[in-house]
């Protein structure tokens, strides 16, 4: 039943995401369009007011021309004297004003200048009745406005024009938001990046093209209305994905409930596991530890014969052994269980170092190796556990390099200060070395790296990730580096790197 009405709500989502689709497709396009044609528009409709202005001056001309000819006729006047007959002419309106005679000489000139012989020539070959024009002049286009008349007894051409160039451009810009370029009608239209172009020819009062407006549109804008379109079919996709999953879903759901069952499950075992291994650590450390206590007592006895006492003095060392291993176990069950509460302090290296030479003096002595000591951390203290640091970090390394060292070597321990707030500890062995496949796990739990030592001692492959934990715990890391006596027989030996807080 929930499946069922889980499909339903999925189809009926789907659907409503199709026609969404449709929706936002017709309307962000639409829209689109529309902006685009309504900024042609205003860009066109201000050239179009510049072209009738044009366009207005030839009207204004011919309404006063009989008030020019009375003025001009009375007084002969010529065009360019500084005479009352200028001011027939706008002052203000078209950009600049020329007058040329019959023979298209300039006789008057207002504005920014134009090439007259470049005029000249449009004259001759486009201006063939009054009207609007378009004239390539230099860098810039011109449209004019072009009548011819004339006052005593001469013929005269008047021009009324404004240039089309960037400046003209820019106003365009200015007043609809959007870059525009005016282009002749026999040239192409310029490509700009990021920009899309739509054109319009503009014509003049008669009808006639005169040039081509190019509208720039950023490219950009295109892409949001694609990306909101690519979000809608992403939805789409993923309805359809959801509907075809839903049986899966429901699985799924089921699958999680059972995996959440068999989770409390393994908990339970686990912690019964726990339970386990606490009492029989417990139970195992009481009677070895009875063993210790009877070997002491029997290696008291001076009756005992020397080869019953050396019997009790090995059953003595490996009973410690395994006493050892078994406190590691149960440190690293506290330590991963959140029991194990770490109580760091400012301690010297110098008592650390006591407490190796207490703890291994009897096994260096016994395989006839030497302990060096270089510390060079003058005065500095490390803040640490002294128990857990002691027992957990450095008794395993040290274990590993007596074990793995040969008779008559020495181990080094050099101390140094290091970054600001560590300590550098270095412990260096000439040892059988640790070959490749066991240093790519040698940090691993589960990795299987014990193996005999140089005098036929065993061991767990326990120490060194234990190492690495509790080292961790104290907020320092360790390091390893090592050459085994396969690799390279004449260097060979394993060099340990604590970095340690310290004060």
């Amino acid at each position: 039943m929930k499946t069922k009405f889980l499909r339903i709500i999925t189809l009926f989502l789907l659907i409503t995401s199709i026609l969404g689709y449709i929706w936002i497709y017709t309307q962000t396009e639409d829209a689109f369009k529309q902006k685009q044609a309504t900024i042609q528009t205003v860009q066109t409709n201000y050239i179009k007011r510049i072209i009738n202005q044009l366009n207005k001056q030839i009207r204004n001309y011919i309404r006063y021309e009989k008030n020019f000819y009375q003025l001009i006729n009375a007084n002969a006047l010529e065009p360019g004297t500084d005479n009352e007959w200028t001011r027939f002419l706008p002052a203000s309106g078209p950009e600049g004003v020329i007058i040329l005679d019959a023979r298209q000489n300039l006789m008057y000139e207002r504005g920014p200048g134009l090439d007259v012989d470049s005029l000249n020539f449009c004259l001759r070959t486009e201006a063939s009745s009054e009207g609007v024009y378009t004239c390539p002049i230099t860098q810039n286009t011109v449209l004019y406005s072009y009548i011819k008349t004339g006052w005593n007894r001469k013929e005269y051409n008047i021009i009324f024009y404004r240039t089309v160039n960037d400046s003209l451009a820019h106003e365009l810009e200015l007043i609809s938001g959007y870059p525009a370029r005016f282009v002749h009608l026999n040239k192409p239209v310029p490509a700009y990046r990021d920009y899309a172009v739509k054109t319009t020819i503009l014509k003049g009062i008669d009808n006639k093209p005169l040039m081509i407006l190019a509208s720039y549109f950023p490219v950009a804008e295109r892409e949001h209305l694609r990306t909101l379109q690519w979000i809608a079919i992403a939805i789409i996709i993923f309805q359809t994905l959801a509907l075809g999953l839903t049986d899966t879903l429901a699985s799924l759901a089921g699958f999680s409930a059972r995996l959440h069952q068999k989770n409390i499950k393994i908990k339970q075992i686990s912690a019964q596991r726990e339970t386990l291994l606490r009492v029989l650590s417990h139970d195992l450390k009481n009677h070895i530890t009875g063993i210790i206590i009877q070997c002491d007592l029997g290696l008291t006895d001076d009756k005992l014969p020397d080869s019953i006492s050396k019997r009790l003095a090995k059953i003595r060392h490996s009973a410690i052994q395994q006493n050892n291993m078994i406190e590691k176990v149960r440190r690293n069950m506290a330590l991963e269980g959140g029991r194990l509460h770490l109580h760091p302090e400012r301690i010297p290296f110098d008592t650390i170092i006591r407490d190796i030479s207490e703890v291994f003096g009897e096994q260096l002595k016994e395989k006839d190796i030497r302990l060096e000591i270089d510390n060079r951390l003058n005065g500095h203290k490390l803040y640490i556990d002294r128990q857990s640091f002691s027992q957990n970090v450095l008794n395993n390394i040290m274990s590993n390099a007596i074990k793995f060292s040969f008779p008559g070597q020495t181990i080094r321990i050099i101390s140094k200060a290091a970054k600001k707030g560590f300590a550098r500890i270095e412990i260096l062995d000439k040892g059988i070395g640790i070959p490749p496949r066991l240093r790519n796990i040698i940090w691993e739990d589960s990795g299987k790296t014990h193996r005999e030592g140089t005098a036929g001692e065993t061991g767990t492959g326990f120490g060194m990730p234990l190492a690495k934990k509790f080292m961790e715990a104290q907020g320092g890391y360790i390091e390893l580096e090592s050459i085994s006596r396969e690799e390279d027989p004449d260097n060979h030996g394993t060099r340990v790197i604590l970095h340690v807080p310290c004060n």
